[in-house]
């Protein structure tokens, strides 16, 4: 039987990654349905965190009935463990997706895509960038780009709290206090900086939705992201 030194979990009392089973266990021990697995590496047991890949059990408790949620309270938290939209949107919202391309006019190059829903308008945020100290991480600055630039633009719309619905774990998981994440690579540990910078000044949650699962807003964002790098 393997020896695993590091544990990933992903749904229980603690998530995150753990270097002992008796840190892993207490986490998981007693818990309905958690999610976790060991692994040899630590660089392993984050990407399968950040894959957003994990299977749950299909006895996980599942979203109430949309006629027996209080939706005036529903976004008041984070929704990380979510696939699906739920069946009343917010006031206010954003959708963001972000993209890399290794070859983009010679370059290797980063984008994000996302539309900020406020005030009964859509508003549209777009870019891209490849600097040196981000672009190793392929895709991601792309995504974190993608939410801050949402976040941002709704401060300037005046916008007292946002929704953000997004598909990379990282987003989410990085900046909420709950299940933070420790932000270790320099685009992760920019993100939590600027992210509390501007959780002064706006209210912020967060919701985990599949990727590619034909929802038109996360589509339009990923498709978005593709074109700041030249894929589409």
């Amino acid at each position: 039987m393997a020896k695993f030194c590091v544990y990933a979990v992903a749904r229980g009392r603690k998530t995150g990654v753990f270097h002992t089973w008796p840190e892993c266990q207490a986490q998981v021990k007693g818990y309905k349905n958690p999610v976790f697995k060991g692994f040899m590496t630590e660089e392993e047991a984050k990407e399968w965190l950040l894959s957003g890949n994990q299977k749950y059990q299909k006895s996980e408790k599942k979203e109430l009935p949309p006629e027996q949620i209080d939706w005036s309270t529903y976004f008041e938290e984070d929704h990380l463990d979510t696939n699906e939209l739920p069946a009343v949107m917010p006031e206010a919202y954003a959708f963001v997706d972000g993209s890399y391309n290794d070859n983009y006019n010679g370059r290797k190059v980063y984008g994000y895509g996302g539309i900020v829903h406020a005030n009964g308008e859509d508003v549209y945020v777009s870019g891209h960038g490849c600097e040196e100290a981000y672009v190793v991480s392929r895709q991601i600055p792309g995504e974190v780009f993608g939410s801050l630039s949402a976040i941002e633009k709704a401060i300037e719309l005046g916008v007292p709290h946002l929704v953000v619905f997004y598909d990379y774990a990282g987003l989410g998981h990085w900046a909420t206090s709950g299940k933070r994440w420790k932000a270790e690579k320099p685009i992760a540990k920019a993100y939590v900086q600027k992210y509390d910078e501007f959780s002064e000044k706006i209210k912020v949650n967060f919701y985990h939705v599949k990727a590619h699962t034909d929802i038109a807003g996360n589509e339009m964002v990923d498709k978005m992201a593709k074109r700041e790098v030249g894929i589409l």
